[in-house]
């Protein structure tokens, strides 16, 4: 949800987009195609930072593909593509399942559904 929760954002994986639901007036709710992507099979998870920016996994299965996260604005302009790397130089696989934010908001930790990894990115 956004930091005031007046949106919900929700992954449409194979359709390839995100997908922004809000009520207006009060108990009427209406949803709006928010980021449309294209190439891969589409964002898996989303994870929205206090300051409205949206963090979202990629999946996808071409093995030659990296694991990535993009960073989305609140008015859903991508503003940055972060590929994931661990401390040992490897590459995550393009197969990424799940993104949550730490509980001080600092870091966001990314899953690996092929390899098992957990990846930490900074996000201050």
């Amino acid at each position: 949800a956004s930091p005031d929760g007046s949106f919900i954002y929700v992954c449409e994986m194979m359709k390839n987009r995100i997908l922004r639901f809000f009520q207006r007036p009060s108990g009427v709710f209406h949803c709006s195609v928010f980021l449309q992507l294209s190439g891969g099979v589409g964002p898996s998870a989303v994870a929205v930072a206090p300051d409205g920016r949206l963090f979202v996994t990629v999946f996808d299965v071409d093995p030659a593909a990296v694991g990535r996260v993009i960073v989305v604005s609140s008015q859903g302009k991508i503003v940055e593509e972060i590929s994931l790397v661990a401390e040992d130089g490897s590459s995550a696989t393009s197969e990424l399942t799940g993104i949550t934010l730490s509980a001080d908001k600092s870091k966001a930790y990314v899953t690996d559904g092929a390899s098992g990894a957990l990846f930490g990115i900074s996000i201050v």
